[in-house]
């Protein structure tokens, strides 16, 4: 009975709504009764080929725009690994010689790069507590398997104050990530021993200043300043095996000349992982920094359209 009931309203419902149709058609949109007009191509031949052709002269049109702006913008890459012919062996402060050919116009962008180690890798990427780098009181070490503890991490005394630190306590931070912290120092001097100023404030990412990186209530018991920059810069990983961080910024101009790239302190070892490290000066174009992987790949993208298209002509004209 009770089925009957429900398909008796149904079809009344039905009824009533057809009848008010016939009596008003306009009450009802096209949108609401699906009237809506659709389109639906028919590829041809013709229309193929100048599709592909137009998508082909856009791509190289864009990569050579691409490659146009990266020669413009000047580039310097400095190689001082511990396996680079030797430019750091047996100094106390690593000492590298190069030179600028034409000059370089502030602001002088400074990074370090490094070749050949895998921060993309899952165990990496996990090992760490966003809620202990945010500065938390509650959280889980077990997230930061295997560098958990101030033993594990090699950590004997604090940043603040050089308080000694207890080997079984959870290290502040922890995780692989934190372990694994660039701790290299740059400085660059021209060849009349002035020293060029590098700025490091404002390299971070203002969230992961503002938000996600804060010290702890008892900054006694962390082996590093949680909201230095650098130590924020390379917490946020690479997705790739070869990459650069932002370290500073050179505000004044760099005439041509001779240069010195000093590193104080020449910590991070890249032997352990058979990569390499370097600094590269460099500034930023219209699209950014310099970027010759995206220009050939539109210049590749473009020339497989252009190779389609011959394809497709000579299909239609067999």
């Amino acid at each position: 009975n009770n089925k009957k009931r429900i398909y008796r309203n149904i079809s009344l419902i039905m009824d009533n709504n057809s009848s008010q149709d016939k009596k008003n058609p306009k009450q009802r949109s096209a949108f609401i009764n699906f009237w809506l007009k659709s389109w639906q191509p028919v590829p041809t031949w013709d229309s193929t080929i100048r599709l592909f052709c137009v998508l082909g002269v856009l791509l190289l049109i864009m990569g050579g725009l691409l490659t146009w702006v990266n020669s413009t913008i000047p580039e310097i890459k400095i190689p001082y690994s511990f396996t680079d012919k030797g430019v750091c062996k047996d100094q106390d402060v690593c000492d590298v010689k190069f030179k600028i050919d034409t000059e370089i116009e502030s602001p002088v962008l400074v990074y370090y790069e490094i070749e050949n180690f895998y921060q993309n890798h899952r165990r990496y990427l996990n090992s760490k507590s966003s809620y202990q780098l945010a500065g938390k009181s509650t959280y889980s070490s077990d997230l930061c398997e295997p560098m958990v503890t101030n033993h594990n991490m090699s950590k004997k005394t604090s940043f603040e104050g050089g308080h000694e630190l207890e080997p079984n306590d959870v290290a502040v931070p922890c995780g692989l990530i934190a372990y694994t912290l660039f701790d290299d120092t740059f400085e660059v001097w021209d060849d009349k021993s002035n020293n060029k100023t590098i700025d490091d404030t404002n390299i971070a990412w203002p969230s992961d200043r503002q938000e996600k990186f804060k010290n702890s209530a008892k900054p006694e018991k962390q082996w590093h300043n949680m909201e230095d920059e650098h130590f924020i810069v390379w917490m946020r990983t690479a997705g790739s095996s070869d990459f650069r961080k932002l370290w500073g910024r050179i505000n004044e101009n760099l005439p041509a000349g001779e240069y010195h790239l000093k590193i104080p302190q020449n910590n991070f070892n890249t032997t352990k992982f058979a990569g390499s490290k370097s600094v590269v000066l460099t500034k930023t174009g219209f699209f950014g920094g310099k970027n010759t992987m995206m220009a050939n790949a539109y210049l590749i993208g473009g020339g497989i359209c252009l190779i389609i298209v011959g394809f497709f002509y000579k299909k239609k004209n067999a």
